[in-house]
């Protein structure tokens, strides 16, 4: 493949790999896990599939001197070990750990340029439908595939340095730590538990991928368009948007039927999207995100994990929408940007 081929199709294939990761992970934890606590393993493997990107977005590139290269090398292998016993849980949680110590190196070296609006918004669906069939067979494999090819084409190219996704991002005036971690949490503490319940509502494995992607859709578009009228952040309008996903995610958490959820799940997306650019309008959902956002997404699942074992489920959803108004509230004691 020639350099420069391959200079187009590593975006495609970085937002592939988000958009699978999204579903695959909780996923294949649920179909196939045989020790310990199901669900609460499937939402410990989200959180530790994301604490690479905290670390990085809290340290920066001082937490790993390791190269592109031999980072998708890693993350390469990792997955094969992964994919050689799905059914041990616990133990794969480690692995998923390790994972995501690459993912934000890997991600970074493949994300320039980033592609436009309607390829990102097609490759990154595509990354969230091609999740229900990984699960089923060898996905993790094929997956760890790629990760080898882009190890072997990063290998060949310049080194990407180690540093913030963007300096052009980092010089902005950056909104306080929680009040971007709580709508990431909004969606974050319970969105690993929506494979399960599409399990239950009798929807089959290989088709959860292309519910999980509808129902995603909103939060993506949202996310990627980022409506310009939306950079105003007049304080009431994310405050708005949050009590309507307050509402939403409580309706979730009733919901049994599977279109219900897929079309509740659209909802909280779109919600959650319009929030989360309300309020950082400068992120991109596959970049190495900020430390507020990346805090949230570790925090989420942390938090619905110790929802779900005290008080039982529909707790999870609780915390969602508890995070939700927690943001919308936390909107409304700022100062709106001019």
């Amino acid at each position: 493949m020639t350099a420069s081929r391959a200079a187009r199709l590593a975006p495609l294939f970085a937002v592939l790999a988000y958009g699978w990761r999204e579903a695959f992970v909780p996923l294949v934890v649920v179909a196939h896990n045989q020790h310990g606590a199901v669900l609460a393993t499937a939402g410990l493997a989200v959180a530790a599939t994301r604490i690479g990107s905290w670390l990085w977005a809290r340290y920066g590139s001082g937490i790993t001197t390791q190269p592109a290269p031999r980072a998708a090398l890693v993350a390469a292998l990792l997955l094969v070990f992964i994919g050689l016993a799905p059914e041990e849980g616990p133990l794969s949680l480690l692995l998923w750990a390790a994972f995501g110590l690459t993912w934000p190196i890997v991600q970074q070296a493949l994300l320039h340029p980033s592609p436009s609006l309607p390829t990102a918004l097609l490759w990154l669906l595509l990354g969230l439908a091609l999740a229900g069939p990984s699960a089923v067979g060898p996905g993790a494999w094929l997956m760890a595939a790629g990760y080898l090819f882009w190890s072997w084409q990063l290998g060949r190219g310049p080194s990407t340095p180690p540093g913030p996704w963007s300096p052009a991002l980092a010089s902005l005036t950056a909104p306080p730590l929680w009040a971007i971690a709580l709508p990431a949490m909004a969606m974050s503490t319970w969105l690993w538990l929506v494979p399960a319940r599409l399990l239950a509502s009798g929807v089959p494995v290989a088709w959860c991928g292309v519910a999980l992607a509808l129902g995603y859709a909103p939060f993506a578009l949202v996310t990627l368009a980022r409506p310009p009228w939306l950079a105003a952040r007049q304080p009431y309008f994310p405050a708005l948007v949050a009590s309507l996903l307050v509402l939403a995610v409580l309706a979730l958490a009733l919901s049994r039927d599977s279109w219900q959820m897929v079309a509740l799940m659209a909802a909280c997306s779109l919600l959650a999207g319009l929030l989360r650019v309300a309020l950082d309008p400068t992120s991109l959902p596959w970049t190495p995100p900020s430390e507020g956002q990346a805090l949230g997404e570790v925090a989420g699942p942390l938090l619905g994990v110790l929802l779900l074992v005290v008080a039982g489920p529909t707790a999870v959803f609780g915390g969602g929408a508890v995070a939700a108004a927690s943001a919308g509230l936390l909107a409304t004691r700022r100062p709106s940007r001019p």
